[in-house]
């Protein structure tokens, strides 16, 4: 061999190959990282998913448990029937929804608007 040779790249092919080289490294580095950019992304929107599923679980839970507040007996003075249950007379109202595909329905109270999430009742305020 010759000792002058250190691997190095001199000539005009080898040096027009390794920028042709260089260029592709480049672009599947820029690829790669724009995939990594997107798997996150694709992952923080399903983080958010799951973050609205479970405020929207938990609005629902609210709701059942202050409708309890409003609730009064079917023999209550001017009580109204909502479902299996009754709402005070006192400007409260029935809101219905669907659980398991069989209506259901909460008392909301008199500043309570109805709505609904993910087909289960809800009272905003």
């Amino acid at each position: 061999g010759n000792d002058d040779d250190d691997g190095a790249c001199t000539s005009e092919p080898c040096l027009v190959a390794n920028d042709a080289a260089g260029e592709e490294g480049l672009e599947l580095r820029q690829l790669r990282t724009a995939q990594v950019h997107e798997q996150a992304a694709s992952r923080s929107n399903l983080t958010l998913q799951e973050r609205r599923e479970v405020a929207e679980r938990e609005l629902v839970e609210i709701s059942q448990l202050e409708s309890k507040k409003y609730e009064t007996t079917a023999d209550g003075e001017w009580s109204i029937r909502c479902g299996a249950i009754y709402c005070a007379f006192d400007g409260s109202h029935c809101c219905w929804g669907e659980m398991f595909t069989q209506p259901y329905a909460i008392c909301c109270g008199p500043t309570g608007a109805c709505t609904k999430s993910g087909g289960m009742p809800v009272c905003i305020r």
